[in-house]
């Protein structure tokens, strides 16, 4: 398990008027080959036959569109939500999928 870091065209490339905290996390590198740069997400997780799980986050903030969400606020709502199209259980709808680039 880890931290998952993401690059790619749709990746953004840094903070507003923030070289500090762009440089931390979207300027991350493999220490061992030097790739990158990669956006370090704070989220934690592993992949597993080709599929990425997420576990947790080092931080428990997460930001969006400037706006401040807690995980707990996040699963509250997932709970509360009508159950996904083909399940008989609220709450379990998501899925993340990922996809494999190489350039």
């Amino acid at each position: 398990m880890g931290e998952i870091w993401i690059a790619g065209a749709s990746v953004g490339q840094g903070y507003w008027h923030n070289p500090r905290l762009t440089s931390r996390s979207f300027n991350a590198h493999l220490r061992d080959t030097g790739e990158g740069p990669f956006l370090r997400t704070s989220d934690l997780g592993f992949m597993s036959d080709g599929q990425l799980y997420i576990t947790g986050r080092r931080e428990d903030l997460i930001i969006v569109r400037g706006l401040n969400r807690y995980p707990q606020d996040i699963e509250a709502t997932a709970r509360m939500s009508p159950p996904a199209a083909g399940s008989r259980q609220r709450g379990r709808f998501c899925r993340w999928m990922t996809t494999a680039v190489s350039n």
